[in-house]
């Protein structure tokens, strides 16, 4: 289908219709291609017809200037996509040369009904706002050529019931054009608000599988997939991954003095300082599970980096969320573990996690409220 679209539309064309969004546009630039290709094929057939058949050789001048004129735009629009422009040009050409056209055919073997399509094309070419200025303009000059040329037109046969008819076929192809364009307007609108709607979707989709419900930190799963993708990007380089996990001291006393809504609004404090504290825009926060949360950051200066993070137990501490009293502190703590390490000195993406969680058991064992750094 790529291949097809590529030799038809052409390179440009055939990747705007892939890129671009809005349908509107997508779909007017497709169809004013194959109706240049058609038109323009349809003036060389007249050309051919005029030449070797009919011998009208103004007729043939007309339609080889019109068919120049037309493969020039086209060719103009697949390299430019330039749909405005290409537009215009492609306008101006069909209504200079269909009042030349009539004054030369003079409805010879009814001629006159190919004036009908003038309405689709400007209207195709430019929307209906803009294509109904030109068919005002267009009505004003062949309907005015029409009139001063009753009786003289088919050998005299042009009469005022012809010219009415004319006048009736034009405004009922520019009504129909009109109510198409509009249509097809409605429903590309339609078209692009679903799109918008299905887009929030995904969107709330996608925060929803890496965020925490809870916490609106990052979840588990995602925590799984940026550690990979940190541990590729800070492959071969100077920098130092900094990873650290934090405990919140006694927290199942907590849940059990006061209950697991309070518990989870604890949880909620606790998950929003720790954030607020890493202030780095690049800093990432993950809620691990239960009252546990990690984090992720990168640094060329490790031991800086590890004496800032040693001061997250006194953040949350500051927080004074009374504890349960049958825990040691009068207010709620958390214990850390805080590890670094150049992505090639580890054994294994594991190693990060282990070494980390290993330094969090001995900021427990060492009475909580505290850090341990892993050298």
């Amino acid at each position: 289908m790529d291949y097809l679209l590529r030799r038809l539309l052409g390179k440009g064309l055939s990747e705007a219709l892939f890129s671009i969004q809005n349908a509107q546009y997508v779909f007017r630039l497709m169809l004013v291609n194959m109706i240049l290709i058609v038109v323009t094929f349809v003036m060389l057939g007249f050309a051919v017809l005029h030449l070797f058949y009919t011998h009208d050789f103004q007729l043939l001048a007309a339609s080889s200037i019109a068919a120049f004129i037309l493969s020039s735009v086209l060719i103009y629009l697949r390299r430019s996509q330039n749909l405005v422009l290409s537009g215009h040009l492609a306008t101006i050409a069909i209504v200079v040369f269909f009042p030349i056209f009539a004054q030369i055919n003079q409805n010879n073997q009814f001629g006159l009904i190919w004036l009908l399509v003038t309405p689709f094309l400007a209207i195709s070419f430019n929307g209906f706002k803009i294509g109904l200025r030109y068919i005002a303009v267009y009505l004003g000059i062949i309907l005015s050529v029409a009139y001063l040329n009753i009786g003289v037109w088919e050998h005299g046969n042009w009469t005022e019931l012809s010219f009415l008819r004319l006048l009736i076929g034009l405004l009922v192809f520019t009504a129909l054009a009109t109510v198409m364009d509009v249509a097809n307007d409605h429903l590309n609108k339609r078209i692009q608000n679903q799109h918008r709607k299905e887009d929030v979707y995904l969107t709330e989709l996608k925060r929803l599988s890496t965020t925490d419900g809870l916490t609106s930190l990052y979840n588990r799963h995602h925590f799984n997939e940026v550690l990979a993708q940190k541990v590729q990007a800070l492959k071969d380089s100077d920098l130092y991954l900094t990873f650290f996990i934090l405990d919140i001291d006694h927290f199942k006393l907590y849940n059990d003095h006061f209950g697991h809504q309070k518990g989870d609004t604890a949880l909620q404090a606790v998950a929003h300082a720790v954030r607020l504290y890493m202030k780095r825009e690049n800093d990432l926060v993950f809620r691990l599970g239960g009252e546990e949360f990690g984090g992720l950051l990168v640094s060329d200066k490790p031991q800086e980096m590890g004496a800032w993070l040693a001061q997250l137990p006194q953040a949350v501490y500051s927080l004074h969320i009374p504890h349960a009293p049958e825990a040691q502190a009068q207010y709620l703590t958390i214990s850390i573990g805080i590890f670094s390490a150049k992505v090639n000195d580890l054994n294994s993406i594991n190693c990060l996690y282990r070494i980390a969680d290993k330094a969090l058991y001995q900021a427990k064992h060492q009475g909580r409220n505290q850090a341990v750094i892993t050298p």
